[in-house]
């Protein structure tokens, strides 16, 4: 079988790297082939990497175009191997006379690839872009019940290990359909996902989240199951961190050997902190509590013989015994909380153990190491057998407690692992209970528990990962080859900014708590203020955190600076959680895609979804602003123990004379700001994404004029970087965006008739078409604060904006406009189930790519025939597929899915026209 290369397209390149020809979509920039080359170097050579490319340079297409050729030479030659020894094994049998011949060895498959990500919605980034690509490989897909899980109330569970246990008690009682459909349709070793191919009710190789579901939901089988099915045969797997991290995921849910495999790491410079939080684990006095009241619970299901609960053969006197533990472990935190209390000081040392104390401690209460060992393995029964609430079962957070304490060993508990038991305050002065905390400080723990298992390479990739001895110290493996790429944008196209004061020019920019009060907040807003009438599109400014955000837009509220403001931009604020992120995004997608609008400005947190991950090209980001330093807490207890864990590593370092050539640790104050600056640079990155965008960075704060500062951030904006006070800025920004939209605006006019085209949105990817904007910036005068703005509905410049002649059904229209195209989708909502909607968001993603809008593919008519069917089958109402054709289907394909199909005309032998 092995993999299928597809023929290259027209526009497509062969580029031959280290023997190894890779197909590329198009022509690739030179710092794309040197990409691609130390990608496939590493593979050759059986190494680890570190690649660190600019966002925008296109590194995630590179690394899969690069590691799917190096898989298919591989596989090739893997294949002329087995060819070659079986043909010598048949000599050999025929020259010694064997009556039979030997028994043939299977066929070598292709090395397995894991791809991985902090994310499922940048795993969902990934698979598009490998359509994109000219491969076409068996993908398999990792998700969770909470994205996959067809049962309503399943997937409404907050706690991902109530959804687990409430899924196995359904399974276990016949209750899941969609799990019961698929057990009556196994057959042998053929997955279900071979036999729905072999129906023809499946001809996918290449899934995502919405693929999955909607197939299942199709069939009637359960997505989560069928995901796993995706894994057996996938010769490319997509899964987050944690799964391949977790040594308790990995065994139970992969499936699969990673002997001889690569594992890549995107966006890796997250990768640090994701392996110390797999091997962290905290324990509190209420959880104590509630575990003897489940062995309570527990022990009364047994005595009332309850199916299902523990194995036939166990005493009963285990959950007595566990119960007196957990009493014993009480007692004993208690004390030593107590000794930690500080009476309201906060300039006391924390101080901490190492790990290896909390084996000591279970042993003071009781439990032996053959007793815990014991304990591990009969918890996940005893969970199984309480899923009747939806709570989070405390016995999981005991079990997570024993899986690191007895899957590490002794040694490594103690030099990298601390152990606080901290009382639980309500205030400075009063607190009601006790924390046990076991923080991993090392993130080489996981790293080397995946390497044991035999992987081939492990490559990392991410847009910062500088300074790169500090990642491979940190990570505890080699890594031989490394490359730091240059962006693929000229210099000119970026103005870098470093901005010490505001409009007032007493007031000194800094985030420092020290220097935080109202006339900082109010700077802020008169800084935003003025970049407003200057930035064409979309601007995101990145605060340290929601509390410093919240601060500034209800300072900003009560004066007038967000009327001032929303006179030349709407203002759209980042939202908690997935539904309020989702809908400022929206909002915001909205504003910037109008042609009426004169674009938005975004305020956002670090580390949050907007600053990573989203694709914010051309207008979507025009200026990114950068607020402050955002630093970790430097009170918070784990911050603190981990800069003194940096600290005695670079002395051990030191002492051991260079630690033999192996590559120096950070030392605790290195590691911090290390740990502000990347998220700066994430944030950084989103101005520019491809080679052709142009964009502003202002960093508002002086110390970014400190070289500490200034060379942690990312090497392509140096050369662009300067300081500037704040009216020469805006005078330097006004010319810059000038001179870039003309350029913007020719390209444009030349590139027709593609670039009249309507384009996907990058921050909606499943809303149809938005068309392009015009940047040309307004001329404004610099606002200073008390100053008198603009009236209420006059235009930025003072003049009127020409609209543009093509209208999205689902752009957002003016205020007084009402949007059929949004109101289309309400109905939709309204009358649509959850699962429906999985579908019907499919379906248009389907249609985007048959009808060419989403890569520029040629137009299939039997596709869309077959996909027109199916969405009206969806739909059911006639209104609904009369909105749907009017509001959401291009214009160049509605006549033809209204039309009956024609009919095809050819010439019959006496020379007369038949119909066929």
């Amino acid at each position: 079988k092995g993999l299928r290369v597809m023929a290259a397209q027209a526009a497509g390149k062969v580029y031959r790297l280290r023997g190894v020809e890779v197909r590329f979509p198009h022509e690739a920039y030179q710092c794309q082939l040197d990409y691609m080359s130390r990608v496939v170097e590493a593979l050759q050579a059986g190494q680890n990497a570190i690649l660190e490319s600019p966002t925008g340079t296109g590194k995630t297409l590179c690394l899969l175009c690069a590691a799917l050729a190096w898989q298919h030479t591989e596989h090739s030659r893997l294949l002329a191997e087995h060819a070659q020894h079986r043909a010598q094994a048949e000599a050999e049998a025929a020259a010694a006379g064997a009556a039979t011949e030997p028994e043939p060895e299977p066929e070598p498959k292709p090395p397995l690839l894991v791809y991985t990500s902090r994310t499922h919605s940048q795993l969902t980034q990934v698979v598009s872009e490998l359509r994109h690509s000219n491969y076409q490989v068996r993908t398999g897909l990792l998700g969770a019940r909470s994205q996959l899980c067809l049962q309503d109330h399943i997937k409404r569970m907050k706690v991902n290990s109530c959804q687990t246990h409430a899924c196995s008690a359904l399974v276990m009682k016949g209750g899941c359909t969609y799990r019961a459909h698929m057990l009556d349709m196994q057959q042998g070793n053929t997955t279900v996902l071979d036999l729905l191919r072999e129906r023809k009710l499946c001809d996918a190789n290449v899934f995502d989240i919405e693929d999955l579901t909607r197939i299942g939901a199709e069939n009637n089988v359960c997505p989560y199951f069928l995901s796993r099915d995706t894994v057996v045969g996938g010769d490319l797997l997509f899964l987050p961190y944690n799964y391949l991290l977790d040594p308790k995921i990995r065994g139970t849910t992969l499936q699969r050997s990673l002997d001889g495999a690569v594992v890549i790491f995107d966006e890796a410079h997250n990768l640090d902190n994701s392996c110390m939080e797999v091997f962290s684990a905290d324990f509190k006095s209420s959880d104590a509590s509630a575990c003897i009241q489940e062995c309570s619970d527990c022990f009364a299901k047994l005595q009332k013989g309850a199916p299902g609960t523990v194995d036939a053969d166990f005493p009963p006197e285990k959950l007595l015994e566990l119960k007196k533990v957990f009493l014993a472990l009480g007692e004993a935190a208690l004390p030593l909380a107590a000794a930690e209390f500080r009476h309201g000081d906060t300039t006391t040392p924390v101080t901490a153990r190492g790990g290896g104390f909390v084996r000591d401690l279970l042993r003071r209460c009781g439990m032996s190491d053959e007793a815990a060992a014991e304990y591990e393995a009969l918890l996940p029964q005893f969970i199984q057998a309480l899923q009747d609430s939806p709570k989070e079962s405390s016995l999981s957070r005991f079990a997570d407690l024993l899986q690191v304490v007895l899957g590490v060993p002794a040694a490594d508990l103690e030099r990298n692992f601390r152990v606080r038991v901290s009382p639980l305050t309500e205030d400075k002065y009063t607190w009601h209970g006790w924390q046990l905390c076991l923080w991993c400080f090392s993130p080489a723990v996981a790293v080397q528990s995946l390497a044991d298992t035999g992987i081939r390479s492990m490559i990392l990739t991410s847009g910062t990962l500088s300074p790169m001895h500090a990642v491979a110290s940190e990570l505890g493996v080699p890594f031989p080859v490394q490359l730091q790429n240059q962006h693929v944008v000229p210099s000119e196209n970026v103005l870098g900014c470093i901005l010490e004061r505001g409009p007032n020019t007493q007031v000194e920019l800094s985030s420092t708590r020290a220097k935080r009060c109202e006339t900082y907040y109010l700077e802020l807003g008169h800084i935003i203020e003025n970049l407003c009438r200057v930035v064409p599109g979309g601007i995101l400014a990145f605060f340290p955190s929601f509390s410093m955000l919240d601060a500034c837009h209800a300072m900003w509220k009560n004066g007038s600076i967000v009327t001032t403001i929303e006179k030349y931009k709407v203002l759209v604020v980042e939202q908690k959680g997935a539904k309020g992120i989702q809908d400022s995004l929206a909002k915001y997608d909205a504003q910037v895609t109008d042609p009426r609008s004169p674009g938005a400005v975004f305020l956002a947190v670090y580390r949050g979804k907007v600053s990573e991950g989203i694709d914010f090209s051309d207008h979507h980001a025009r200026a990114v602003v950068i607020i402050g330093v955002p630093f970790p807490n430097s009170t918070d207890p784990k911050v603190q123990l981990k800069k003194k864990y940096q600290d005695e590593l670079k002395r051990q370092w030191l002492a051991s004379n260079g630690g033999g050539g192996s590559a120096p640790p950070l030392c605790g104050s290195e590691w911090y700001a290390r740990q502000a600056l990347v998220p700066v640079n994430q944030a950084v990155g989103r101005v520019i994404r491809h080679r052709r965008d142009f964009g502003a960075v202002i960093l508002c704060d002086g110390r970014y004029k400190q070289s500490e500062y200034k060379d942690a951030l990312s090497g392509w904006l140096h050369s662009s970087l300067k300081p500037y006070s704040f009216g020469p800025l805006i005078s330097e920004l006004a010319q810059f965006f000038k001179r870039h939209n003309q350029r913007y605006l020719q390209e444009r006019a030349t590139a027709a008739p593609t670039a009249a085209a309507p384009r996907q949105s990058p921050l909606l990817p499943d809303m149809p078409q938005l068309p392009p904007t015009t940047d040309t910036p307004p001329k404004v005068g610099l606002a200073r604060p008390g100053a008198t703005a603009a009236p209420a509905g006059t235009p930025p410049g003072g003049k009127k904006r020409v609209n543009s002649p093509y209208r999205s059904p689902l752009q957002s229209h003016a205020p007084d406009v009402k949007n059929p195209g949004l109101e289309f989708l309400e109905q939709v909502k309204a009358a649509l189930s959850e699962r429906q909607m999985c579908e019907f968001r499919a379906l248009l993603r389907e249609f985007k790519r048959s009808t060419g809008t989403c890569a520029g593919e040629k137009l299939s008519l039997s596709t869309v025939d077959e996909l027109a069917s199916r969405m009206k089958k969806l739909l059911r109402s006639d209104e609904l597929w009369r909105g749907f054709m009017n509001n959401v289907l291009p214009e160049k394909i509605q006549s033809y899915v209204a039309a009956p199909p024609r009919k095809k005309k050819r010439k019959s032998s006496n020379g007369g026209a038949q119909a066929t």
